[in-house]
């Protein structure tokens, strides 16, 4: 009786843990992206999304992949730093926005990129109750 509970628990972990995978990689990617790469319909990403708000172990999960991904406390001030320079850049290209127009859309197109990561990450953090950085910021 035992082992079958043991087997039942290492299952449930090994679930738990695939799931985490799946909303982490949607956060990143976007759950259409993510419902390819599974072989999921968009709705059971959402659905695994609301139970990591119920169970409190797939939180836990989704939150120890997630600073494992970010690395520690430094990706938010980073991010910052690098929306920061972006926007410099922008504005120093500003005045040739015409001859170098390609330059522009580049530029427009990684701070997009970075700026939606940003927001996924705060959106995430806000959700699972992380609070990471020197300001506290999630």
């Amino acid at each position: 009786m035992a082992k079958r509970g043991r087997t039942q628990s290492v299952a449930k972990a090994k679930k738990l843990n695939q799931i985490g995978d799946v909303i982490l990689h949607a956060v990143f990617h976007g759950d259409e992206a993510t419902a390819q790469r599974f072989g999921l319909a968009v709705r059971t990403i959402q659905r695994y999304r609301a139970r990591s708000l119920r169970e409190p172990e797939l939180a836990q999960i989704v939150a120890q992949k997630l600073d494992a991904i970010e690395g520690g406390a430094s990706v938010p001030d980073e991010l910052e730093r690098t929306i920061s320079e972006a926007m410099q850049a922008v504005r120093r290209l500003a005045p040739q926005i015409e001859p170098q127009a390609d330059q522009m859309t580049a530029f427009a197109e990684i701070l997009k990129v970075v700026m939606g990561y940003d927001l996924n990450r705060k959106m995430l953090h806000a959700r699972l109750g992380i609070s990471h950085g020197a300001n506290g910021a999630g």
